[in-house]
């Protein structure tokens, strides 16, 4: 057998492939076709243990003009499985690689540390990046990022992962109804504000103070702050949890800043694209896992990440803490007075 840096790639998917219905040689006429050569198995960064996940070829399948493929993703240390479905298609594009991940279920179930979503991301960046360096095209990995129970990729998750909105059209609708949702919570943001919302970063990290809950209608399993501080939001006397939460240790329930509260049920066209690095949105989501790489909590990675958006942006956040804690302050100043009032 050829060393392993030569094996093709046809040759790789086929042997490990749970099941196909596409012969090898098929198989490595339509990879040479998407990939603008004949791809080996140095082109697939999937083939290796990457962040300690597995990433093994569940299926291939032909549809239409693309490929696609089924992955079954699992720890490679424990082999439990990380993921029950992840799934995307692979096409030739306006000369470059098309790449849409068409699902990515994480197992509720899953305790480990790996963190499935963002392997995903790198994996596929590194994947298409490669590929334009020798090629010279751009390449794309799109998505549609749902929250519901319809969908299997989340629109909170997935918008820190770099994506730019797919067109003008998704980015508008995104701004208004966000404007609207903060004006409804007493936040006023003009349109000259909105400017600055660019990517779905920008919404998902929008956090003026206040904590909301949200019901996921599945359980998550209690932290340990949680339990200590008995709330959802791990600030003693707000958003306490009930008896039933305590005792069972989970709760379907979970604390979220306004952005993420608005984007948890929401539904978005997304893209990336080669060649984008030094954006805006590629310097999020590179931050966030530099620093969810170096063992810090997601809270502090979000935070992390925060720092790197647009100063601009950055004003306009502080600006909405400061009409949140102005509102908060009157509120405690009437509160008081109505106290002092003898009655």
């Amino acid at each position: 057998m050829s060393k392993e840096k030569d094996i093709l790639l046809s040759e790789y998917l086929s042997a490990n492939a749970k099941n196909m219905s596409i012969d090898k040689d098929s198989l490595d006429k339509k990879l040479t076709e998407i990939y603008g050569y004949q791809p080996t198995i140095k082109d697939w960064p999937f083939a290796n243990n990457n962040y300690g996940l597995n990433f093994g070829i569940k299926q291939v399948d032909t549809m239409l003009n693309s490929l696609e493929l089924s992955f079954n993703v699992s720890d490679a240390t424990t082999n439990e499985e990380v993921s029950q479905k992840c799934q995307i298609t692979m096409s030739r594009n306006d000369g470059g690689i098309k790449t849409h991940l068409y699902s990515l279920h994480r197992n509720p179930y899953y305790k480990g540390k790996a963190k499935v979503g963002e392997a995903f991301t790198k994996l596929m960046h590194k994947m298409l990046n490669d590929n334009a360096k020798k090629t010279g095209n751009t390449n794309q990995l799109t998505l549609h990022a749902e929250s519901n129970d319809r969908g299997y990729t989340g629109g909170y998750n997935w918008a820190s992962h770099a994506y730019s909105f797919s067109d003008e059209k998704e980015l508008n609708s995104m701004r208004s109804s966000f404007k609207s949702g903060a004006s409804i919570n007493g936040i006023t943001l003009t349109d000259e504000d909105m400017k600055h919302f660019t990517h779905p970063c920008h919404f998902a990290a929008f956090d003026f103070g206040r904590t909301y809950v949200v019901d996921k209608n599945k359980n998550l399993k209690l932290t340990d702050e949680q339990i200590k501080t008995k709330s959802i939001s791990c600030k003693q006397g707000e958003h306490p949890l009930t008896d039933y939460e305590l005792k069972s240790g989970s709760t379907s329930r979970l604390a979220a800043p306004f952005g993420k509260s608005r984007l948890l049920d929401s539904e978005w066209w997304g893209t990336w694209e080669t060649g984008n690095d030094n954006s805006e949105a590629n310097r999020y989501f590179k931050t966030l896992c530099k620093a969810l790489d170096t063992g810090k909590s997601r809270e502090v990675a979000y935070k992390t990440a925060f720092m790197v958006l647009s100063p601009e942006y950055k004003k306009v956040v502080q600006k909405a803490r400061q009409q949140y804690q102005a509102k908060n302050n009157a509120l405690d100043n009437v509160m008081m007075n109505a106290a002092r009032k003898p009655r």
